[in-house]
C-alpha cells in the first residue's frame, strides 16, 4: 500500500524573500503602487493631467492591467463615460492596444457600449471600425450589448 502525498503547507509555497520571484513580485507591486493606483482614481475622476503625468512616464502603463479584473486605464475611463479621458487616450493607443480585452474577454469598447455612451461609441468606431466585431468573454459581439443599453 502506498503512502497518499503529502499536502504541501503554506509555508513551503510562500516565496522565500531573497527569491527573485519574490523581488520581482515587490517590484512589480510597488510599481502597480506608484502608477496603476493613481492612474486608476485619475481615470475614474476624470483628472487627465494626472493621468497624462503618470502615461508620460511610462508609456506601457496605457496597455497593463490597473484592475484585479485586467481592465487597462481605458476601461475604466470608459466605465467612467468621460468623453475627453477617453478621446486624450485613443489619441495615444494604437489599434491593437485598443483592442485588449480584460479578464473577462471584453474590450474597453463594449464597457462603453455598455454604458450608454453614445458619444464615446461614436469617437472609438471612428478609431477602429472593427472593435464591434471582436467577441466578448460570453461570445456576444459588440453590436448585441447595444440593446440593453437602448442605443
Amino acid at each position: 500500500m502506498t503512502a497518499a502525498p503529502e499536502r504541501p503547507s503554506p509555508k513551503t509555497n510562500m516565496l522565500a524573500p531573497s527569491s527573485r520571484a519574490h523581488r520581482a513580485y515587490r517590484e512589480a507591486r510597488q510599481q502597480y503602487l506608484h502608477a496603476g493606483v493613481p492612474l486608476y482614481r485619475a481615470a475614474l475622476r476624470g483628472d487627465w493631467t494626472a493621468a497624462q503625468t503618470i502615461i508620460m512616464e511610462d508609456k506601457k502603463i496605457l496597455h497593463a492591467a490597473i484592475t484585479i479584473a485586467g481592465e487597462t486605464v481605458l476601461h475604466v475611463a470608459a466605465g467612467a463615460k468621460d468623453v475627453h479621458f477617453v478621446k486624450q487616450l485613443l489619441d495615444l493607443m494604437d489599434e491593437a492596444e485598443v483592442e485588449l480585452q480584460d479578464c473577462n474577454g471584453n474590450t474597453a469598447f463594449c464597457l462603453a457600449v455598455v454604458s450608454g455612451s453614445v458619444e464615446i461609441v461614436m469617437i472609438w468606431m471612428e478609431k477602429n471600425t472593427e472593435l464591434p466585431l471582436i467577441p466578448g468573454g460570453r461570445g456576444n459581439k459588440r453590436f448585441e450589448y447595444c440593446r440593453p443599453a437602448r442605443f
